[in-house]
């Protein structure tokens, strides 16, 4: 899958089902989410560095199911690292006990 063309959100269903997306960052939120997530699960096979890398890895995912499959592996074997990280909720509860505590 490529966040080129991703519905914002849609990235954490295809990560959620291992499903390997080519992520591309750039001027858009998508291609930053989904690059930073990719890094969080340890999965930096997919992320190019240009469009001609881009390129190279969809059609490698699109033909070589084996190396498809490796990537899936990855990502579902790393699910933890992104869906239970509690590193954004605990910097919100400090944000908001500050904002308390000043008020």
């Amino acid at each position: 899958m490529s966040n080129k063309f991703f519905i914002e959100g849609r990235w954490k269903q295809a990560i959620a089902c291992n499903l390997p997306i080519v992520s591309c960052p750039g001027e858009f939120m998508r291609g930053r989410h989904s690059d930073s997530f990719l890094k969080m699960l340890g999965v930096t096979d997919i992320i190019p560095e240009n469009e001609a890398e881009y390129i190279e890895i969809a059609v490698k995912l699109g033909l070589d199911p084996a190396w498809r499959r490796s990537i899936a592996e990855q990502m579902s074997q790393n699910h933890d690292r992104l869906f239970d990280d509690k590193a954004c909720v605990v910097g919100l509860e400090a944000f908001y006990k500050q904002v308390f505590i000043k008020h």
